[in-house]
């Protein structure tokens, strides 16, 4: 592969090999961080060299696809980077011939096929194993591709008052050129690992509508921010950033080396070890994600994508495209705040094209199915998906029991808070390493070390009838109504 091109090659042999080498990291590993910090400098470039004021739509379509085009080859190779031609280039045909009305079904099949054959052919070639193949831009491509056909489909295939706020503000009202729809997909800034934005998000970025178009809600307010004229400065969010994912580098390094994956499953271990030991792995696996999300993030910041507007004080914010809440997951007082944090554009895609459409199946159910089938077909993933939904399911339950209980005193509830904090992070560390474990057998010994505490005690919760929300007759409630509207009734006249 490096062979190809000759800077390929003197990378290869000067950079990533040495590295290797005395990192114990493999190559492929290397070549992946270096192009994330490369593409943040690449950004940095294509904001302040090749501005929309500078140069035309087209050059900035070139820059981004063709800096994509060299990632996809340095990681990949020109077989794998074919293959993902192919199916995008598939998926613009379908665009082409099929109808709105239906393009997004068909869109979405062929793009749940061809992740399904590359889940599959990694299950048989590298199971259980951490090799960077085309799997993850592949993932990538099925938000982007569909996000296209829905967008498609709502501007031209459906009654303009059915939509929604978002759809009617992401519909496309004509297909989009080739060239431009490759670069999309092939964006440099987020195809090695994400984020994936709507396709009008990515033209608003290469137009640079998205600093024009930006309002501010508070004008008055404006001229006492940091922010004045013009478009705002990114060199301080890109800067924070970065330094925050080298932080979480280092972090996940440390760890990794002192607190190795396979310590979970050693036998001879007590449970309050075991515990304070999960902690500080299952921190470890969440620092190596917060890296490539922060990554990618500055990156996208740095050339300009993720702007999303100002604040209230007139202050540049910079999170459109961010896929980590940090401080959600970390300090959440609750497994659905948590989660919530996670993988935020992800999250917005299965909103988007699942929960927000689905009408023959409940849209939780539709919903986990499609980022089950997303995300592969380890039964970790399964393990992971079942286990957290019904804590969420739990918490909820026990919230609207319990909550209301501590809320006089300040003490309370403050110990209410970190006693939730507590259970919430036990649970999700517990759930969560099941998707580093992935085998079935792995993920039962894992789980039994807890005496499958995060399935039972979860699914008591729900059964037992307990916390039900009570609703009186309609007798009752229709009094009810009466003699409220008479006390109000009475206080109006007074006033």
């Amino acid at each position: 592969m490096a062979a190809i091109f000759y800077p390929f090659t003197i990378l290869e042999k000067y950079l990533f090999v040495p590295a290797s080498e005395s990192t114990g990291l493999s190559e492929d590993r290397i070549r992946y961080v270096f192009l994330l910090f490369a593409s943040v400098l690449l950004g940095l470039c294509m904001k302040y060299l090749l501005h929309p004021s500078r140069v035309n739509n087209t050059a900035r379509h070139w820059y981004c696809l063709g800096w994509g085009l060299i990632f996809g080859l340095m990681c990949f190779g020109f077989v794998e980077m074919m293959c993902l031609f192919a199916v995008i280039g598939i998926c613009y045909l379908f665009l082409q011939i099929f109808s709105p009305k239906v393009v997004q079904t068909y869109t979405m099949v062929w793009m749940l096929i061809c992740i399904s054959v590359a889940h599959i052919y990694r299950l048989m070639t590298d199971y259980g194993g951490y090799h960077l193949d085309f799997t993850g831009p592949l993932m990538v491509i099925v938000q982007r591709t569909t996000y296209v056909a829905f967008a498609i489909h709502d501007g031209m295939g459906r009654d303009p008052a059915q939509l929604n706020e978002d759809q009617r503000k992401q519909q496309l009202k004509q297909k989009p050129y080739l060239f431009e729809y490759l670069s999309y997909n092939f964006c440099f800034l987020s195809f090695l690992a994400g984020p994936a934005c709507t396709y009008n998000e990515y033209q608003d970025f290469i137009t640079g509508a998205n600093f024009t178009s930006a309002k501010l809600e508070n004008p008055n307010q404006f001229a006492q921010a940091k922010e004045h004229v013009g478009e705002p400065s990114n060199l301080s969010i890109v800067l924070q950033k970065t330094l925050s994912a080298i932080f979480f580098m280092i972090l996940y390094v440390v760890l990794s080396s002192w607190f190795p994956i396979d310590i979970i499953l050693v036998d001879d271990m007590n449970l309050v070890k075991r515990v304070a030991t999960l902690f500080v792995v299952a921190f470890g696996i969440r620092a190596r994600y917060f890296f490539v999300w922060l990554m990618t993030d500055s990156a996208c910041n740095a050339a300009g994508l993720g702007f999303s507007g100002y604040s209230k004080l007139g202050y540049a914010q910079w999170d459109l495209v961010s896929c980590v809440d940090i401080f959600a997951i970390e300090f959440g007082t609750s497994v659905r705040t948590m989660v919530n944090g996670w993988n935020i554009t992800t999250s917005n895609w299965l909103r988007r094209v699942c929960y927000e459409r689905v009408k023959f199946l409940s849209p939780v159910l539709a919903s986990f199915i499609l980022s089950a089938w997303w995300h592969g077909f380890y039964p970790g993933y399964y393990c992971l998906f079942v286990s957290v939904s019904m804590s969420v399911m739990a918490a909820r339950k026990m919230r609207r029991i319990l909550h209301h209980h501590f809320q006089s005193h300040l003490l309370a509830k403050w110990g209410y808070n970190v006693a939730t904090w507590y259970l919430s992070m036990v649970l999700l560390n517990i759930n969560c390493m099941c998707i580093v474990i992935l085998h079935l057998e792995g993920c039962i010994q894992h789980l039994s070390y807890y005496y499958f505490f995060t399935m039972i005690a979860p699914l008591i919760v729900i059964i037992l009838p307990i916390g039900r929300k009570s609703r009186k007759p309609k007798e009752e409630r229709v009094d009810n109504e009466d003699k409220q509207s008479e006390i109000v009734s009475k206080e109006t006249k007074v006033d």
